[in-house]
């Protein structure tokens, strides 16, 4: 039977985004956006929604009871981006190399290039969350509660809050000031696959990188990554997906995925067709409930 990739989703077409009509985070004067100016996903019946404000089914699905929790609690919630292309992933990757390129100058300073520049860590494209829909960035400046909570203490709040909808953040304190405090990653049942590169990262120095690693095989699963050989990646990112290690997902289908395979009782024989592997993975259930997950 058929086991189609998951698709995209668009968030909750009432979810408030940073963002004015005309692409803006502040107002003509410098200042941040009151939320009556910020528009929502989707601003009307007519208008498609950005692919940014798209994620994976499960984020989707979560994003909006988290919402739903913190409109109950008067938080000033907005979203910047969900999903990102890996057109959008190159450039921010290029700029955040650059600046490590010159020495991590701060912002204004001799070396400094505000147009080719980027403090914010970002990882290159098919190696990040947001490259499968599976993490969300925020508005920080915008999070204060109904009883007047804001700042670090707001964000703190956020965190206990945003971890029962599965959102969690990738710092390790809740500080506004610190760079990424506005990412948080979805991962579902990635989280297994990243722990299982930890497990393995004394193995191989390209095993280090465990949330990298994820992310690639989460771009895979959602049908978003880009580079040749998708049908062998998928049949390494399902064998992953099901707990089997098999190292990276790199379109190569040597000794180890062979072996990976012949352990969930897929014998492989003469010459590699990875998508009858593809259709005898689906006969046995390997690797599906994540797709159904994910």
């Amino acid at each position: 039977m058929p086991v189609p990739h998951p698709t995209l989703t668009p968030i909750n077409s009432q979810i408030v985004t940073v963002f004015d009509r005309f692409g803006n985070t502040r107002d003509s004067a410098g200042r941040p956006l009151a939320r009556a100016q910020c528009k929502i996903v989707k601003p009307s019946p007519t208008t498609a929604v950005e692919p940014r404000f798209t994620g994976s089914p499960a984020t989707a699905r979560d994003l909006d009871a988290l919402v739903a929790e913190l409109d109950t609690l008067g938080c000033d919630f907005r979203v910047r981006q969900v999903y990102r292309s890996n057109r959008e992933q190159g450039e921010v990757y290029r700029k955040y190399q650059a600046w490590r390129a010159a020495g991590c100058p701060q912002p204004g300073a001799a070396r400094w290039n505000n147009t080719t520049m980027s403090t914010a860590a970002a990882s290159a494209p098919n190696r990040s969350h947001h490259g499968w829909g599976g993490a969300m960035d925020v508005g920080l400046g915008n999070r204060v509660f109904g009883d007047g909570v804001q700042g670090d203490a707001a964000l703190a709040r956020f965190w206990d809050i945003a971890a029962g909808h599965g959102f969690t953040p990738i710092i390790s304190e809740p500080r506004v000031s610190r760079s990424e405090a506005w990412h948080f990653d979805h991962l579902g049942p990635l989280r297994a696959v990243r722990d299982l590169f930890y497990a393995h990262r004394n193995d191989n120095p390209e095993y280090a990188s465990a949330a990298g690693n994820a992310a690639e095989v989460g771009c895979v699963l959602m049908g978003t990554h880009e580079g040749a050989s998708q049908m062998e990646r998928l049949v390494q990112a399902r064998l992953l997906a099901h707990g089997v290690f098999v190292g990276l997902p790199d379109g190569k289908i040597g000794p180890k995925t062979l072996a990976g395979l012949a352990s969930v009782g897929v014998t492989v024989t003469g010459k590699i067709d990875p998508g009858a592997i593809v259709a005898k993975m689906n006969e046995l259930e390997i690797g599906t409930k994540v797709l159904a997950d994910i």
